[in-house]
């Protein structure tokens, strides 16, 4: 019995791994408002809209870490929240467009190129998150440091920094992809008909 659950369980995982490769492949073939994502300048001032709501994230552990329980506390997560969540899956989801899904899709439906391209993401990704992590820790041990652990800890601020964590490894690479992503080549074929001399 035991080993027949476990072999539905693998159709069932290996059935929606299938669906959802062709879902992510048939989105990013669409092109959702391209003008916004179209030039490398475009690209990375989504980027820096989606890193800030990246850092609102980060702003609202650190509020509720210093303020929770309170009035206030509650008004600045409520805002801040929002404000991430508008930010990182608004911008997320054009550079995915941008980006073609190097950074969704599964290995076999990419280039060679694709792949390298995503490989380098999430390399810069995770030595950012990194040093990031590295330079929340550090203070926050010194701070706790000779104090009781629950007593400067409020669960509200683990909830939220375990989102913000969250939100930073699923984003950022995808962000790294979209701010080294370079535009594309000019097209030879209207380059050579806004040349011709008018007759």
């Amino acid at each position: 019995m035991r080993n027949a659950l476990g072999g539905a369980g693998r159709r069932a995982a290996a059935w929606w791994s299938r669906h959802w490769d062709r879902h992510v492949a048939a989105t990013v073939e669409k092109d959702y408002l391209p003008g916004l994502y179209a030039t490398r300048r475009r690209r990375r001032a989504l980027v820096a809209i989606g890193v800030f709501g990246l850092a609102c994230v980060w702003v609202d552990a650190l509020v509720l870490f210093t303020l929770a329980p309170g009035g206030f506390a509650v008004v600045a997560n409520t805002v801040l929240l929002v404000a991430a969540i508008v930010c990182t899956v608004t911008t997320s989801g054009l550079l995915g467009q941008a980006t073609r899904g190097s950074t969704d899709l599964a290995e076999r439906h990419l280039d060679e190129r694709q792949v390298a391209e995503r490989l380098r993401a999430y390399t810069i990704a995770h030595r950012w998150t990194l040093a990031a992590l590295t330079l929340l820790f550090v203070p926050w041990l010194l701070l706790s440091r000779g104090r009781g652990f629950e007593a400067r800890l409020p669960e509200i601020a683990v909830i939220v920094l375990l989102m913000a964590l969250w939100f930073t490894h699923m984003y950022a690479p995808r962000f790294v992809a979209g701010w080294r992503l370079p535009d594309a080549p000019p097209d030879e074929d209207a380059d050579d008909g806004a040349q011709e001399p008018e007759r």
